[in-house]
């Protein structure tokens, strides 16, 4: 599947960038996690290795973002529609990988903030990796 150049600019519904990803993950937050300090708040918001006991949970059983987004730390890692190749150090491979943002279930406390990343081969499939949808739409005056 070819991905359009400018598919972040037409109507309709994709994976998030990860620029807006992370921006909705911290909705509105300079901290490491979306809801400050202390870290022990953390269980409230996020299924991480320290709670989840080794398995993903639907979403909305534990606390919302500022933005009323749930699961945006841990749970699972979600796909983002950038290319990534410079993680991966491998010149050349540009497209190759995509990335992924948010940690997962497997994952301590330290690697589910806000900007935690990765990043995979498109045709990866495991039980810590899902998605989330982005809408762009014209505004109509």
């Amino acid at each position: 599947m070819q991905i359009s150049e400018n598919a972040t600019a037409l109507e309709g519904y994709r994976l998030p960038t990860t620029a807006e990803w992370e921006h909705a993950c911290r909705s509105g937050s300079d901290e490491a996690y979306s809801f400050g300090e202390p870290l022990s708040l953390l269980q409230r918001y996020a299924y991480y290795a320290w709670n989840a006991r080794g398995r993903s949970y639907p979403g909305g059983t534990l606390l919302p973002n500022e933005l009323g987004l749930f699961n945006m730390h841990g749970n699972v890692w979600e796909w983002d529609h950038d290319a990534e190749n410079a993680e991966a150090g491998l010149a050349g491979q540009a497209g190759r990988f995509r990335s992924i943002s948010g940690g997962s279930f497997f994952y301590h406390d330290a690697h589910v903030k806000s900007h935690s990343r990765d990043n995979v081969e498109p045709g990866y499939v495991g039980a810590a990796l899902g998605f989330r949808v982005a809408q762009t739409r014209r505004i109509r005056e």
